[in-house]
């Protein structure tokens, strides 16, 4: 299994139905010139190779990903997990309802007109 690297300098494209239509056009814009984060893809055939296969071809995805994660890491200057500051996820600030339905924080319970976390009706 090889990644795809996109923005790392090089102009290189790829056909849709060896990486898809959304990495082909990310490939794409990077060739004109246009600012894209850098990013990698499996291709295709790699991903369905995978999906099909034992465990050996598990461990093998495994180590391609951390190849392509290594390749993010060092294009940005980031680390998966580093300070909390400088994280690729940050976590969202927890929404002020609380859904009925599930006593948990709800992104739907705006939409449920729920009374905020807390009060009392």
């Amino acid at each position: 299994m090889n990644i795809r690297r996109i923005g790392d300098g090089r102009k290189q494209t790829w056909p849709d139905d060896e990486v898809g239509s959304k990495a082909s056009n990310l490939a794409r814009m990077v060739a004109l010139g246009l600012p894209v984060p850098p990013a990698f893809v499996l291709p295709i055939e790699d991903c369905a190779g995978a999906a099909e296969a034992s465990g050996a071809a598990e461990q093998q995805l495994g180590g391609t990903l951390n190849e392509g994660i290594a390749y993010l890491e060092t294009a940005t200057s980031r680390k998966f997990g580093d300070r909390p500051g400088r994280s690729w996820f940050r976590s969202a600030p927890e929404p002020p309802y609380r859904c009925q339905a599930c006593s948990t924080p709800c992104s739907m319970s705006a939409a449920h007109q729920l009374p905020p976390a807390g009060s009392s009706g």
